[in-house]
């Protein structure tokens, strides 16, 4: 059989059981305390030493004992003779009066007392503390509390003064009276040693009570108990936990609430979309409104016109719980809608848990892109009959008024060339008033507004308008306006400056139709593209056959000019120029940006000193150069590149970015102008290392081409 140990530990926990000093409370126990768990080991299935005493005097004690330490006699308790070769404990000792304990603790849950007797604790000295933990469930109503019992000593003849004094948290001990509840303080103030030199203490059990541990902690050992809670105060707001510092060190132990989450259905979450045919300046939401899962939080949106990153987006004010609308809006645009799930805080009233308190979601990694429709549209006139209006000469008047606004004449607005009035606000109320001498037989109004434009009536330059669809044959100028789509449908322009685009712009070649452009006053582009940081971008199947003058490109800047981006996509295109300029990029000293080429069948040949694609003569610059689709043929011009640079010399230099040609490509073709120009792709003439190139990488192979012609066909490879 196992004895029950003594435990030296650095660090106990103890819970009480009843109440008391430290009841309900957690008691931390030093390095150096001495614990019997009596608890423990009929866990353990272990039984305390029992053993029998027998003496003169008919009375024995039972004690639960060190192993290793025998002595004789044990007298040392109001003179009762402990048994021959008993073993005793090297410090202190627990023992029973007279009677035996039950002798099997297993399944008991301690140490069951079988009767009403004393117990007692040896080996102590002035400064010892003690803690006894006992359930008394099961014992009788007069007996919940173990009492002190320690005595005067008269009874064993002895000197007739108190054996002992102690408090019992903090109250001073009355022999027979006072109560030691289960997990109070008992601190030893005085103990007189009996016969072999050993203090104790006595106190009494009553029966039924089960002895649960017994701690008995040394004078001089610090004793220390574990604080009271710290108040931490938690601002939802700024989401920060905050207390203020006490006199000792503190663990701190975040315990996060779980992430709220999007509800689902089928496995899918339920997140925010874009909602279709909004349009702009209504209180129509743009977003199609996320659901989150019950109880765990609110959605909360962010819309901005702006590209934003998620972490700038997430600094950004203007965040609300609200879906966002479209009345703030005044024309089509792309709004970005990012969104999180703004995490549910701990109702008032309530214990923060994991069923009702939340974090807050990431934000989504990528926004919610909308398209809002315009709300600006247009009015075309009807100009085959004679009593309608017709521009602002016309016989008639056009008032427009908008909400509670005066009315507004909008007769100026009207677009002589197109018999149209521009932009007129969804909702507004247009009235239409004949001139004096004039009246109308009946106003017809439909759906849809007829944007071809016939060319060949126009008697001045012409802005074309969005969507505008030019047919047929003109010597004037056309000119598009920044964000415009314009459609060529059989056009020919010949004029000083053809097409001329004024900021962002895009071309489509209409399907089946040819279109020629030629511009014939020295220095101007076939096609000039926008300036600086815009795009021009020409799409669709038709062809399209561009003539730049002297000096100008076929397709890009004018002499001395600075032109954007220019993308191909689609087409058939044959782009052609003057003297000193590049089919496709800069003019004579001027800038081109970065040149795309995705498809179609291109073909772009340089004037003199100029490239095919890419820059011309003296101070001439192209941005980067990239062909990753279509069947392309380039030629420069005598001394420049088929593609790269134009003819640089002794103070005309010609500058071309890196030249990329994908695999994606059908066949690529370059032919440089003469053996004068030292690439078909790359460098032109270098004189004096005037002609700058980047690196020019093809089917990811990386090099300059000075073959010529030079064909790369990667398919056929």
């Amino acid at each position: 059989m196992k004895h029950l140990k003594k435990l030296t530990m650095t660090l106990v926990a103890l819970m009480a059981m009843t109440a008391g000093a430290w009841a309900d409370k957690k008691v931390f126990f030093p390095e150096g305390s001495i614990v019997y768990d009596f608890e423990a080991a009929a866990d353990a299935g272990e039984n305390p030493g029992n053993k029998n005493g027998s003496a003169a005097n008919g009375q024995a004690f039972y004690g639960w004992e060190k192993s290793d330490k025998t002595d004789n006699k044990r007298q040392d308790y109001k003179g009762y003779e402990w048994a021959e070769g008993s073993v005793l404990p090297e410090v202190c000792h627990v023992w029973r009066r007279s009677d035996r304990i039950n002798g099997n603790v297993a399944g008991n849950g301690g140490l069951q007392c079988p009767s009403d007797k004393e117990m007692a604790i040896d080996g102590l000295v002035a400064g010892d503390r003690i803690v006894i933990v006992y359930d008394a469930t099961n014992a009788s109503d007069q007996n919940k509390n173990i009492i002190w019992a320690i005595g005067d000593g008269t009874s064993a003849g002895g000197p007739g003064e108190v054996r002992a004094k102690a408090t019992i948290n903090g109250v001073e001990a009355v022999t027979g009276q006072s109560v030691i509840p289960s997990g109070a303080l008992i601190q030893v103030n005085k103990v007189t040693p009996a016969e072999n030199g050993s203090g104790y203490i006595v106190f009494k059990v009553f029966k039924d009570m089960v002895i649960k541990q017994i701690v008995v902690i040394p004078a001089g050992i610090v004793f220390p108990v574990e604080p009271e809670d710290l108040e931490v105060t938690w601002d939802a707001t700024t989401k920060q936990a905050t207390f203020t510092m006490p006199d000792y060190d503190v663990m701190l132990t975040p315990i996060y609430a779980p992430t709220a989450q999007w509800a689902t259905e089928s496995d899918v979450e339920l997140l925010p979309a874009a909602a279709e045919g909004i349009f702009a300046g209504t209180t129509d939401p743009i977003i199609v409104e996320g659901t989150v899962a019950t109880g765990q939080g609110t959605v909360m949106y962010f819309a901005t016109t702006e590209q934003l990153t998620a972490e700038q987006a997430a600094q950004a004010n203007g965040w609300l719980s609200t879906l966002p609308t479209a009345a703030d809006y005044d024309d089509a645009t792309t709004v970005y809608v990012w969104y999180y799930i703004q995490g549910a805080d701990t109702p008032d009233g309530q214990e923060a848990t994991a069923e009702n308190t939340f974090n807050d979601s990431e934000i989504c990694a990528t926004p919610i892109e909308v398209s809002v429709l315009s709300n600006k549209f247009d009015i075309a006139f009807n100009a085959a009959n004679a009593n309608t209006i017709e521009g602002q000469n016309g016989k008639g008047t056009v008032t427009v008024k908008t909400g509670d606004a005066e009315a507004v004449d909008k007769t100026a607005d009207i677009d002589a060339e197109h018999h149209r009035l521009k932009a007129v606000k969804m909702g507004s109320t247009v009235t239409i008033t004949t001139k004096e001498g004039y009246k109308f037989r009946k106003v017809e109004a439909k759906e849809g507004v007829d944007y071809t434009v016939d060319l060949s009536t126009l008697t001045s330059n012409f802005e074309a308008m969005d969507g505008d669809i030019l047919f047929g044959t003109t010597d004037k100028t056309i000119t598009i306006p920044n964000g415009a789509h314009v459609t060529l449908q059989g056009v020919n322009i010949t004029s000083g400056a053809a097409i001329v685009c004024n900021g962002n712009a895009t071309i489509t070649l209409a399907a089946g139709t040819e279109n020629t452009v030629t511009s014939t006053q020295e220095y101007n582009s076939g096609i000039r593209a926008g300036g600086n940081n815009t795009t021009l971008t020409i799409n669709g199947t038709g062809k399209l056959t561009v003539q730049g003058a002297k000096r100008g490109a076929g397709i890009g800047s004018n002499r001395r000019g600075v032109c954007g981006n220019i993308v191909i996509e689609d087409g058939e295109i044959i782009a052609t120029t003057g003297d000193y300029g590049a089919g496709i990029g800069s003019g004579y000293y001027a800038t081109c940006g970065n040149i795309t080429i995705k498809g179609g069948t291109i073909t772009a040949t340089g004037g003199s000193c100029g490239a095919g694609i890419g820059s011309s003569f003296d101070h001439a610059i192209c941005g980067d150069i990239l062909i990753s689709g279509g069947t392309i043929t380039a030629k420069g011009g005598n001394k420049a590149a088929g593609i790269g640079t134009g003819s640089a010399q002794q103070g005309w230099p010609s500058t071309c970015g890196n030249i990329t040609i994908t695999d994606g490509v059908t066949k690529v073709t370059a032919t440089k102008g003469s053996s004068a120009a030292l690439h078909s792709i790359g460098k032109g003439q270098n004189v004096e290392d005037k002609a700058y190139c980047g690196t020019v990488t093809i089917g990811g192979v990386e090099g300059y081409i000075s073959e010529s012609p030079y064909t790369y066909e990667p398919n056929q490879q």
